[in-house]
């Protein structure tokens, strides 16, 4: 069985004597509403653009006007508690018992005159002998004396900065003040002597001391008296 199939096609002839209205025409029709929808997103488009830079215009300004923050610095962290130094305990003094307490001389080497810590007292020396306003014949630790001659013992101190001003020369005996001798100071340099005659009932631990108006010790020297 064949299937046949009919293919029909339709020409529209104009015949040659039909004239020029006979003639094609082309006829141009404007989609009204598609071009007002693509103009519309163009002016969309072309707004939010403007925008955009205008944005970022500002920012930009903002930017350069801004004033320079400062550094933030961070907090440094205290010192680990091993890391600290130790700070140094004091210890007291202790104050030994006078009932208990054997007093040892403090020797003074004879070949060399004892200088003042302070820098008031420049010089100071015990001496049997004063010679031109100078110590001779310095003294030890120790001091012998006999029954048959007392001896002279001389304290001599140069004081330096105390012109117009009082010193005292202080002679003690096992702690207890025998003799203070004053002198007044007449000049920025000034050597001054005290001298202390001792015998057999002068045994015992001496020491002599300068002394200001204040009270100050400025110098102080011990000595040990003892029989032949």
């Amino acid at each position: 069985m064949t299937d046949s199939k009919n293919i029909v096609i339709k020409v529209k002839y104009t015949p040659p004597n039909a004239g020029a209205e006979s003639q094609p025409r082309i006829i141009t029709e404007w989609n009204v509403k598609r071009i007002a929808g693509a103009l519309a997103i163009l002016i969309l488009l072309l707004g939010a653009l403007f925008f955009v830079l205008r944005g970022n215009s500002r920012d930009t300004d903002n930017v350069r006007n801004a004033a320079p923050s400062s550094p933030i610095e961070a907090p440094v962290p205290p010192p680990p508690a091993s890391a600290a130094k130790p700070q140094a305990t004091p210890v007291a003094a202790s104050t030994p018992d006078a009932a208990s307490t054997t007093i040892e001389a403090k020797p003074s080497p004879p070949e060399q005159v004892k200088a003042s810590r302070d820098g008031r007292v420049r010089r100071a020396a015990l001496a049997y002998r004063i010679v031109d306003k100078e110590p001779a014949d310095l003294i030890g630790s120790t001091v012998s004396v006999s029954r048959a001659k007392p001896v002279l013992v001389h304290y001599f101190t140069e004081v330096r900065g105390k012109t117009d001003q009082t010193l005292f020369h202080e002679w003690r005996k096992d702690g207890q003040l025998i003799l203070r001798h004053p002198m007044t100071i007449s000049a920025a340099r000034w050597r001054t002597s005290s001298q202390r005659q001792l015998g057999p009932e002068d045994q015992g631990h001496w020491s002599v001391r300068a002394v200001d108006d204040q009270g100050g010790i400025m110098n102080e020297m011990q000595f040990t008296v003892s029989a032949k």
